[in-house]
């Protein structure tokens, strides 16, 4: 079965790359001409060719399949996408949830167990700030994780009906930095 790669891009907008990589090849040629001697011209002229090249392989490929943010189909296919990534670590019961680990780890919480609910904002060097959530249960025990966890937004909805008790505008609040820590839940 051939898998298809879904961009939620148009391609047109790769295009423009390979246009803008081709004149900056031609402008480069006809400045220097083909007498260059210098392996520092020629190293940039190869990287610009082969940018065009996987360019245009890219966008006639027929793996790849192009749709613009506004199309109808981009909702679906971000939706699909969604769902493909929320293969959720969490398996929630009328009691409580369960959370299992790739190395199936699980640990059983009952809703009764949880004692409070914190969430804060982490740092990160590469990307953003990431939602981070620790849930303290009795004995001393807790689960922490944040919003990379398959299954965290799940997590969160279920948990909000169940505890009923998360401030409104928690999530803005936290990410518009007016807070970097915050207690969503407390017996």
């Amino acid at each position: 079965m051939k898998m298809v790669r879904t961009f939620a891009d148009s391609k047109s907008k790769y295009v423009l790359y390979a246009l803008v990589c081709f004149i900056i090849l031609i402008f480069g040629i006809s400045k220097n001409g083909f007498s260059s001697h210098s392996w520092q011209f020629w190293l940039g002229q190869a990287f610009l060719i082969t940018a065009i090249l996987w360019l245009v392989l890219l966008m006639i490929s027929a793996r790849n399949r192009f749709i613009g943010r506004t199309a109808p189909e981009f909702n679906t296919a971000l939706l699909s996408e969604l769902d493909d990534r929320e293969k959720s670590y969490f398996t929630f019961t009328e009691n409580g949830f369960s959370f299992s680990t790739p190395s199936n780890k699980s640990t059983e919480i009952c809703w009764s167990e949880i004692e409070s609910v914190n969430a804060w904002v982490e740092d990160q060097i590469v990307a953003d700030e990431m939602l981070c959530i620790r849930i303290d249960l009795l004995n001393n025990r807790f689960l922490e994780f944040d919003e990379i966890t398959p299954g965290f937004l799940q997590f969160l909805t279920i948990c909000h009906q169940k505890l009923s008790c998360f401030p409104d505008g928690w999530v803005e609040r936290l990410n518009g930095m007016m807070q970097r820590k915050m207690q969503l839940f407390h017996k």
